[in-house]
């Protein structure tokens, strides 16, 4: 029998390879300046973040599809990759955030071993090959891990502070004189709230202060 794909993209598995539970997440506070990748064009893989049906049950989504080949397989997995960094995907994927070091580059084989990744390949070097390819992401100097492209470094993420925190108590913790002040304040999901500053300066001001 011939090999079949699924096509739509997915966000990581966090139960298949996470070495860490919920309760091994570090507790209280976690600071992190941290880049939002550019915003990326809706294609119609990109369905799972959108609550629309994955698999084979979106137009084009036949589960039977023969596996795509050359720039067809490359396109699609430069495609799957890009949603793992996306801010849709990593307002919520703690394994992958816990994954990251800390210039926010996560390994290429931990990437290959997600599920989808590895539906269409198991092949290493073509992830890596396919990535080159992307104005969204970056290879670090040994082209061994990848990260989304640090444009703007304007964000910080507070991570374990629950929704219903009121955004005065955010706010507020940059309203001291000496730390620069915030320019919008969101939250996200996860327990995670962007706060963004106006230029990667003042971010970093505002980190060391915190």
């Amino acid at each position: 029998a011939s090999s079949t794909w699924s096509n739509s993209v997915e966000s990581p598995d966090p139960l298949e390879n996470d070495p860490l539970s919920d309760e091994g997440m570090m507790p209280g506070l976690m600071l992190d300046p941290q880049f939002l990748p550019p915003p990326m064009l809706m294609h119609p893989l990109v369905m799972q973040s959108k609550g629309l049906p994955s698999d084979g049950g979106q137009p084009g989504g036949d589960p039977s599809s023969p596996l795509p080949q050359g720039e067809e397989l490359k396109r699609l997995l430069l495609q799957q990759v890009e949603y793992y960094f996306s801010k849709e995907n990593l307002g919520s994927d703690k394994y992958l955030l816990s994954q990251m070091d800390g210039d926010h580059f996560v390994p290429i084989s931990i990437i290959a071993g997600f599920s989808k990744v590895k539906q269409l390949t198991a092949d290493v070097d073509l992830i890596t090959e396919a990535i080159r390819d992307s104005t969204l992401l970056q290879l670090d100097e040994e082209d061994e891990k990848v990260r989304a492209v640090p444009e703007k470094r304007c964000v910080l993420i507070l991570r374990e502070i629950p929704k219903e925190t009121p955004k005065k108590d955010i706010t507020g913790l940059f309203s001291h004189e000496s730390c620069p002040h915030c320019v919008t304040c969101e939250f996200a999901e996860n327990d995670c709230w962007y706060v963004t500053f106006d230029s990667e300066e003042d971010t970093q001001k505002a980190f060391s202060f915190l």
